[in-house]
């Protein structure tokens, strides 16, 4: 089991645990647990081609099955709708601190792109178990984990991450120049976006526009805990991907 950097973990497995150092014992001793086993693609086959974490990919593809422990998931791909990048510059996290947030270090395209949903369903329930913006449809050659500004790089396998802490049971992608607009927005605002939509039935995420941008918000796996992002480069070193990944599956 990997440790956490930078974030807030609650969960039944460290409560409130701060995670801003890798070297306090509580880290080491998560650190030091036995993995769990990674979970198994089942369908499809051409996931053998797919780059490291594989699942980023297959989660996505039609008629996607994966095996985690005793969990049969059977993934379908939900679209909320498309994003509008103003400045290249986006940002990730639970909507209760999201416009404290700083973007990510790394340049975005400028434009509007999809937002999709891979959701993992069992007998009598589903969750979202990842959440991507689309840049193209270029096949991910390589992944990297999403920094902020002044961290540094880590490999896949490390065992630390980055990710942002989730206490509302909701993650979200903004814009940078959006996100400085939705911090101007009211109480009542940010209760109809995150509080009231979220209540009706069937809900898995949506697009909300406001101004000149919008943002993407959704659900987050089994809930609150901490949850890494990551961008997908293609053969030439092009961005054409950002996922979230809520930790249903291990990898």
């Amino acid at each position: 089991m990997r440790s956490f950097n930078n974030c807030i973990l609650l969960s039944s497995l460290a409560a409130a645990v701060a995670c801003s150092s890798p070297t306090t014992p509580a880290i080491t001793q998560l650190a030091a647990r036995v993995p769990p086993k990674p979970g198994t693609i089942l369908l499809p086959k051409v996931a053998d081609s797919l780059a490291f974490p594989k699942v980023f990919g297959a989660a996505f593809l039609k008629g996607a099955i994966i095996k985690q422990d005793s969990a049969r998931y059977t993934f379908s791909t939900y679209d909320l709708g498309r994003l509008t990048s103003l400045s290249g510059k986006l940002v990730a996290g639970d909507p209760i601190v999201l416009t404290d947030r700083p973007a990510f270090t790394q340049r975005f395209p400028v434009g509007s792109f999809p937002v999709q949903l891979a959701l993992a369903k069992l007998t009598n329930d589903e969750r979202v178990g990842f959440a991507r913006v689309l840049f193209s449809t270029a096949r991910v050659a390589k992944w990297e984990l999403a920094r902020l500004p002044g961290e540094k790089p880590l490999a896949l396998k490390d065992s630390s991450f980055y990710c942002y802490g989730v206490d509302a049971g909701m993650g979200a992608f903004i814009n940078s120049v959006t996100n400085r607009h939705l911090a101007e927005q009211s109480q009542a605002t940010w209760d109809k976006i995150f509080m009231r939509k979220p209540e009706q039935p069937g809900y898995k995420g949506y697009i909300y526009s406001f101004g000149a941008g919008n943002l993407a918000t959704f659900l987050t796996g089994f809930g609150d805990g901490c949850y890494a992002t990551y961008i997908g480069f293609d053969a030439q070193g092009r961005v054409c991907q950002l996922l979230t990944d809520f930790g249903l599956v291990v990898w």
